[in-house]
């Protein structure tokens, strides 16, 4: 699924597990949130609208922190705005994603 689509839609999906290709990176706040972005732009540049809270522990040498990945997760939507909104539970498969001209 479109991780811009979860992003656009969030009522509709809440408790659904998805299966979503987005960037994994910080959350450009002080408590080190890793969050799955649309693009490498939006990571690189902490752009949080484009984003959704990851709800899982990472290291700072984690080799996915700035990749494209494939996320398996639960969405939960707590209504609102901001970081804490949306987000991703009980992640059962987190993979490095190379796009198909990459194989």
């Amino acid at each position: 699924m479109s991780l811009i689509r979860v992003i656009a839609n969030p009522e509709k999906l809440d408790g659904q597990r998805l299966r979503v290709i987005g960037v994994l990176g910080y959350g450009g706040g002080t408590d080190n949130a890793v969050c799955l972005y649309v693009s490498e732009t939006d990571a690189r540049n902490a752009v949080m609208p484009n984003c959704i809270y990851v709800d899982q522990s990472f290291y700072k040498g984690d080799k996915r922190l700035g990749k494209y990945i494939i996320l398996n997760a639960t969405f939960r939507y707590t209504g609102g705005h901001g970081l804490d909104s949306l987000s991703f539970h009980d992640v059962t498969d987190m993979k490095l994603w190379s796009s198909p001209a990459e194989r």
